[in-house]
C-alpha cells in the first residue's frame, strides 16, 4: 500500500507540512506556532469577583472573568461604594442627583430645545451638561471639580430626541 502525503499550509509561519487526509483540520505545522498563534492559556484571577478562570495570554491584559466583572470593577473605580450609580450609568459625583432634579425643576419639566413636556413625553427628561463633564477633570477621591462641573448654569434639559442633536453640535 501507497501513503499519499497531502499538504497544508501552516497559519502562522506559511511552511509547507504533511497532513493525513486532504480534508485535515490541522492548520499548523507544530504546537509552537498553535501556541504562537492563539497563546498560551493560563489560569487567571478575576480582579472583580475573584474566581478563577482560563485566559490566553495573546488576548490581552485583561483579569475579568468577563465584561459584567470588568463593567463592575470599573463602576466601583468612579463611584467608590456611594451606591448613587447603577452599572453602565455615567458617575457624575456625589451631588448628580440632587442638581438633575434641581435643573428639570427649573426648566420647568420641559425641553429646553423644543418645548416637550415630562407629562407629554412619559419619562424624565435627560440633563446635558453644556460643557463636558470630562472636560473638569473630576477624579472621585481626588478633587471636587464636580461642583463646578454641576453647577446649574452648566445643566440644561433635553428630550430624548433633541438631546444627541445638542450633544452632536458640540
Amino acid at each position: 500500500m501507497v501513503a499519499i502525503d497531502f499538504k497544508a499550509l501552516c497559519m502562522r509561519c506559511g511552511n509547507v507540512f504533511s497532513v493525513p487526509r486532504p480534508e485535515s483540520p490541522l492548520r499548523f505545522c507544530s504546537v509552537r506556532c498553535w501556541r504562537a498563534y492563539y497563546g498560551q492559556r493560563l489560569p487567571q484571577v478575576c480582579a472583580c469577583c475573584g474566581r478563577t478562570f482560563w485566559r490566553t495570554v495573546a488576548a490581552g491584559v485583561s483579569s475579568f472573568c468577563s465584561k459584567a466583572c470588568h463593567l463592575r470593577w470599573l463602576v466601583e473605580q468612579v463611584a467608590p461604594g456611594d451606591g448613587s450609580v447603577e452599572v453602565g450609568e455615567r458617575y457624575y459625583g456625589p451631588n448628580w442627583t440632587a442638581q438633575r432634579r434641581t435643573a428639570r425643576q427649573r426648566d420647568g419639566y420641559r425641553c429646553r430645545r423644543c418645548g416637550a413636556s415630562e407629562d407629554d413625553l412619559g419619562y424624565e427628561l435627560h440633563v446635558h451638561h453644556r460643557e463636558p463633564f470630562r472636560s473638569f477633570g473630576y477624579v472621585p477621591g481626588v478633587n471636587d471639580h464636580y461642583l463646578m462641573a454641576n453647577r446649574l448654569a452648566n445643566l440644561i434639559s433635553l428630550c430624548a430626541e433633541c438631546h444627541p442633536k445638542v450633544e452632536g453640535n458640540q
